[in-house]
């Protein structure tokens, strides 16, 4: 699950990175002077930020995996338990009684 997460946290910032510069370029000729200066350090601003905030976002993660992730794993194997008790290899929902 955590390798999960960190391919998740990279591949959202790459997308984060190239959609920002696909709108940089896309912009670029429409705008002059100040605005482009404007442009360009609130681009990188957002760019910088939010890479430096998955960063930390996965560093958090990696320290505290076992606090994070365990009872999830737990709740998983034990769903895995019960599929293979059942000899049912798919998911049933639980039923809700009518009252």
């Amino acid at each position: 699950m955590f390798r999960a997460d960190c391919r998740g946290a990279v591949a959202f910032v790459i997308v984060l990175w190239a959609a920002i510069l696909f709108v940089f370029l896309t912009i670029w000729p429409l705008v002059d002077g100040p605005v482009r200066l404007l442009l360009a350090v609130a681009g990188g601003g957002v760019l910088i930020l939010n890479s430096a905030s998955i960063s930390a976002l996965v560093r958090h993660y990696a320290e505290d995996k076992e606090a994070i992730y365990s009872l999830d794993l737990r709740h998983l194997d034990a769903a895995r338990g019960s599929d293979r008790a059942s000899g049912s290899e798919a998911y049933a929902a639980p039923t809700v009684p009518s009252a």
